[in-house]
């Protein structure tokens, strides 16, 4: 048994009186007299109540406007304490008891929660949206993007035959029209835009030592295309927008937003999965058309060369670390190839980097 004062609103004065509140943790009752000398009692699984700073107000679940008014924290805790103690206090009570500090603590939790879910889950269901894009579309997006960025008169249209009649020989597990085109820049870098087409810049072309290393390369490359990684992170890149368009099911409105952005496939950085996802792909290209893979690793340790950062774009887009070429290392040593020799590529190969005729 505990008691305290506390004052009882009866619901028709606007002033409360004080009573006599007792609680028999025997019988689960809660007994206090009327100023009228009636007493009353409630069933403790017949009440409910409510906290607010330091009140505490019980209403009979019968009754909606009478109400027991308490500001005893001591008969408060232990009230709480027993009802909880008989398992009649629910979440949102539990939640309604806690101090504002905790609210705090909450509130900053749930909204550390929803800022993560948008930078984390957000991201990878947006790319998830990829799959409800038609293939046609990434034909109308790269050509988009080549009518706007390549300019004629940069492309080297001989090496691009060579480029090409290199590229024929090599064997692709992709049903894609691919095609490719050197473009005459010094900028070191290379590039796969969604229909198929590969830009090759011939200041990456004098970087690179042998046909086994241009093939890594565009294994590479190919295997962006067919992953479809550039519409996956311009999916990332504007996560906000897809997902809001996914909710409503709106797929026109997905690649619109994406169409609008086309300009940016020649600067996407890749995350880490797409890269190794094309690491590997270019090595079992290179394995499936009897070429060394060591010219995958060739390459990447040529590009990751300190003499050579400073210019390197292609660094920036595709980050070549002692990480990557370790595990491309380790999965070449823990897989079985053969090494032919391919005399017409190590030819159009020579043709390509002296920029004689074909």
């Amino acid at each position: 048994m505990y008691c305290t004062k506390a004052k009882f609103f009866d619901g028709v004065s606007s002033a409360g009186h004080i009573v006599d509140l007792q609680v028999d943790d025997r019988t689960d009752e809660f007994h206090f007299q009327t100023a009228g000398g009636e007493s009353i009692v409630w069933e403790l699984n017949s009440i409910y109540y409510e906290k607010y700073g330091n009140y505490l107000e019980i209403k009979h679940k019968s009754d909606k406007i009478a109400f027991v008014q308490v500001d005893d924290d001591i008969f408060i805790n232990n009230f709480i304490t027993h009802l909880k103690r008989k398992n009649r206090v629910g979440v949102y009570d539990r939640l309604l008891l806690l101090g504002i500090k905790k609210h705090l603590i909450i509130g900053i939790s749930i909204f550390a929660l929803i800022v993560g879910g948008y930078l984390l889950l957000i991201p990878v269901l947006a790319e998830k949206a990829v799959g409800l894009i038609p293939v046609s579309f990434d034909h109308y997006l790269g050509d988009s993007f080549m009518g706007d960025f390549i300019d004629e008169e940069t492309i080297d249209s001989i090496r691009t035959e060579v480029l090409n009649q290199f590229a024929d020989r090599l064997k692709f597990d992709s049903n894609i029209q691919l095609n490719f085109i050197l473009a005459n820049s010094e900028e070191v870098n290379a590039f796969a835009l969604p229909n198929g087409t590969i830009v090759l810049y011939t200041g990456l072309l004098d970087k690179i030592g042998g046909y086994e290393e241009l093939a890594g390369l565009i294994g590479h490359e190919v295997t962006h295309v067919q992953e479809r990684h550039s519409l996956k992170m311009l999916c990332r890149n504007l996560s906000g927008y897809i997902f809001l368009s996914v909710l409503i099911s709106d797929v026109n409105g997905i690649m619109s937003v994406i169409a609008d952005n086309a300009h940016n496939l020649n600067s996407l950085s890749y995350s880490r999965k797409h890269e190794k996802e094309a690491d590997l792909g270019g090595i079992n290209m290179l394995i499936k058309n009897n070429i060394s893979p060591q010219g995958m690793i060739k390459l990447f340790e040529r590009l990751k060369d300190e003499k050579y950062l400073a210019p390197l774009e292609i660094i920036s887009t595709h980050p070549i670390t002692e990480e990557r070429i370790k595990y491309i290392d380790e999965y070449i040593r823990n897989t079985e190839y053969k090494v032919e020799k391919d005399s017409v590529l190590s030819a159009l190969f020579d043709k390509l980097k002296s920029g004689r005729n074909s």
